[in-house]
């Protein structure tokens, strides 16, 4: 199964893992598209194309207009030349239906009769103006089967008037950095101590509730529990949430030690006794995923996570926490209070959590299921095993 993969958010490496680990399996065989260079909207530079080192698939790295721009890049100049030696069975676009690119690779799916996926992340229904709205109904139309990354966006395709089947295919998780076991000495800098640590990593942005958390939290610490807050991460509410700590009378058992990099986020996750995320929907956003949710219940934490988007699927499915009503801050503490003042608790549920989370979430689970479903699509068999020595 030959398969031509459209993806712009490959141009980070790690994101890449996910192809490898589907070229691993058997007959499978990939043509990646990777805009040459793309504009980082978290700096003022470009990121620059180039493969990961373990891959043995083609990668196209053509340039793009409009880098930067999710919904609106496409590709300059597509190597016909080479699509054509590698005559692709299926093309798969993990860009939205109403996407440019989407719209150039369903174009050139239609005109070669070759079949085509994509893979929807939007959570949030939108009436699109034209001519959006007709290359979104172009390519739901076209399409052999579809991907969502969340159950919302499942019930988006059905409302869009999607027929052919659609399936839930969730992010892959780099879990390799993220393994159970505390990292005391995190614990230790960072002056957490023994304390119940309830922790979060992450955006500090209005839309993630963390003034939610310290309202939630100051109760159990006013009522003589030991347990202090760990925010991890930067951003533009860090000073409000300080002040409000001080209101709060809770100061001194709050920790903002800043921002990690990705290669530590592990081992300040274990620093964390309880992960917490308390996301509140917008109207123009609501939490997609959840990516720490899964690295949380990698290291075996469990979580308390708000009713917001895909949160409370993914702690349902898993059993790795409690649940809450977004904004509801009593609902929120009484959730807290319990997973604070039961370890039993807590080991059960970071235990469910983690066994989930290596089943389903890793990048060889779910790059096995999209094998799975393409496969499917195509009519194709599974390779009998190569039994040579």
């Amino acid at each position: 199964m030959k398969i031509l993969i459209v993806c712009h958010s490959s141009i980070i490496v790690l994101n890449q893992q996910l192809y490898v680990e589907m070229e691993k399996h058997p007959g499978v065989e990939i043509m990646l598209f990777i805009p040459e260079t793309w504009r980082d909207e978290y700096s003022s530079g470009s990121l620059k194309s180039k493969a990961h080192p373990d891959a043995r698939y083609l990668a196209q790295t053509p340039p793009v207009f409009f880098s930067g721009n999710v919904s609106l890049h496409f590709y300059k100049k597509l190597p016909l030349k080479e699509i054509n030696t590698f005559k692709p069975d299926l093309i798969y676009m993990t860009q939205e239906p109403w996407s440019l690119s989407c719209l150039q690779f369903s174009m050139l799916a239609n005109s070669k009769k070759i079949p085509f996926v994509f893979h929807i992340h939007q959570n949030i229904f939108k009436n699109l103006p034209f001519p959006f709205s007709y290359f979104e109904k172009k390519a739901i139309a076209g399409c052999r089967i579809a991907f969502g990354c969340s159950q919302d966006s499942l019930e988006i395709l059905k409302r869009k008037g999607l027929t052919k089947p659609a399936y839930l295919v969730p992010h892959a998780v780099e879990v390799s950095k993220f393994f159970p076991g505390r990292a005391p000495e995190r614990r230790s800098a960072w002056g957490l101590g023994e304390s119940v640590v309830i922790g979060y990593l992450g955006r500090f942005v209005s839309e993630k509730g963390l003034d939610d958390l310290l309202s939630a939290v100051a109760p159990l610490i006013l009522e003589g529990l030991d347990v202090r807050i760990c925010c991890v991460g930067g951003g533009t509410e860090q000073a409000a949430l300080a002040e409000q700590a001080r209101a709060l009378g809770i100061a001194e058992r709050v920790h903002f030690p800043g921002g990690v990099p990705h290669d530590q986020a592990g081992e300040a996750m274990r620093s964390f006794d309880i992960l917490a995320l308390p996301s509140r929907t917008r109207p123009n956003w609501k939490e997609q995923f959840g990516r720490v949710l899964v690295e949380a219940w990698a290291c075996g934490i469990p979580t308390v996570g708000s009713d917001s988007g895909e949160i409370p699927h993914l702690i349902r499915a898993t059993g790795g926490g409690l649940i809450f009503e977004e904004g509801n801050i009593p609902s929120f503490t009484d959730a807290l209070r319990k997973l604070v003042t039961s370890p039993e608790l807590r080991k059960s549920q970071g235990a469910s959590g983690q066994q989930h989370a290596l089943k389903s979430y890793t990048f060889p689970a779910v790059a096995a299921q999209i094998v799975g479903l393409l496969r499917g699509a195509l009519g194709a068999p599974e390779p009998a095993p190569d039994t040579k020595q």
